[in-house]
């Protein structure tokens, strides 16, 4: 029969090599959407904020509030599948930062009032999730506290893809207008 370990040391371990690497001036966040992929959501993500770790990233509506109630009312929980109207009040009483992927989110998320936290998802190649930095204008974005502005590489798992080079660059020039 196959057993799994999964050391919690490592995980926190590289968490820490992975701040150190980019820095002060950067954070480094979790993804541990799936269960943590399947390791435990609960001991993988307290071992994260016990190491320092402020934003994690979550799938779905259901997973923010679960990990809202295990890691309490300190860190930024995102979550990438968007913004679900019809669900707003969730998003407030748990204190839930969604990931705003199309300009139909954006613009229910506004309605809900002032200054509500977003992470903005721009599409760099990807093709699937994300806005187009060229519909976007400053004026989309006012009156909303935006966290972070994101986007999600298409051959992350290939480094020596030239796709990551052109959406790098490609996102580099939409950071320095936002």
């Amino acid at each position: 029969m196959a057993q799994l370990t999964i050391n919690l040391s490592a995980i926190k371990a590289n968490y820490k090599t992975l701040q150190d690497k980019v820095g002060k001036n950067c954070e480094v966040s979790a993804v541990v959407k799936a269960n943590a992929y399947g390791l435990g959501v609960g001991p993988v993500a307290e071992t994260l904020q016990k190491a320092g770790c402020k934003t994690f990233f979550v799938a779905t509506l259901p997973e923010a509030i679960e990990l809202r109630l295990i890691l309490g009312d300190e860190p930024t929980i995102a979550m990438l599948n968007g913004y679900q109207d019809k669900a707003s009040t969730l998003y407030r009483e748990n204190n839930i930062t969604p990931v705003l992927n199309d300009h139909g989110e954006l613009k229910d998320y506004k309605i809900r009032g002032k200054n509500l936290p977003a992470i903005i998802h721009f599409d760099t190649a990807m093709n699937r999730l994300g806005m187009d930095a060229k519909d976007i204008t400053q004026d989309d974005l006012r009156d909303l506290d935006v966290k972070y502005i994101m986007s999600h590489f298409a051959s992350s798992e290939d480094p020596d893809s030239d796709l990551n080079v052109q959406q790098a660059n490609k996102f580099r020039e939409i950071s320095a207008q936002y």
